[in-house]
């Protein structure tokens, strides 16, 4: 069955706020863990017998944009997962930390095909997401997939190290819910 993390990691030096912040700022994004026999209309990485993937809230171009899989959310995961082939005493890592979200009523492998269609349906309507650094950024993008989805994650944006301003700020859930028309 497939595991649901909310996760973050520190700031990379592509955010104008990450050289001011290294180390005190952090980034946060979905992390799924499958199960073997889990298959999702996503790419899929792996580390060893691990297979996963990432869906996070990126600000590209000053809109707040899906990214699966993004480059740093999949090296912060590479480190956690294989320390000792991704991670050295002579450089930064990326902090990466991780809380389960599970969903009362629904399995870990619903959860996360949900999560993905749910992120699908953002994808549709994010041109007009505006990045805000204290407003919709992607600790707010974090937390308004599981609201959407009505799951209790037990954590919140503040619950790891690290500042971010979003932490409390759900307002874009009914992007990520289908319409009815």
């Amino acid at each position: 069955m497939a595991t649901v993390y909310w996760a973050t990691r520190e700031l990379d030096g592509g955010s104008k706020f990450s050289k001011f912040a290294s180390g005190a700022g952090n980034h946060h994004f979905v992390l799924v863990v499958l199960a073997e026999g889990d298959s999702f209309a996503v790419p899929v990485l792996s580390e060893g017998k691990t297979r996963f993937f990432t869906l996070g809230g990126h600000n590209v171009g000053g809109r707040l944009r899906l990214k699966i899989n993004d480059t740093a959310e999949v090296a912060s995961v590479l480190e956690w997962l294989n320390p000792k082939e991704y991670t050295s005493t002579w450089t930064q890592d990326y902090g990466f930390q991780s809380k389960e979200v599970t969903h009362r009523n629904l399995n870990g492998a619903e959860f996360a095909r949900r999560l993905v269609k749910a992120s699908r349906t953002y994808r549709k309507t994010e041109s007009s997401v505006k990045y805000e650094l204290f407003g919709n950024n992607c600790t707010a993008w974090v937390a308004s997939i599981f609201k959407a989805l009505k799951a209790k994650p037990g954590v919140s944006g503040d619950t790891f190290w690290g500042v971010d301003s979003g932490c409390k700020r759900t307002g874009l859930w009914k992007r990520f819910v289908v319409q009815a028309k």
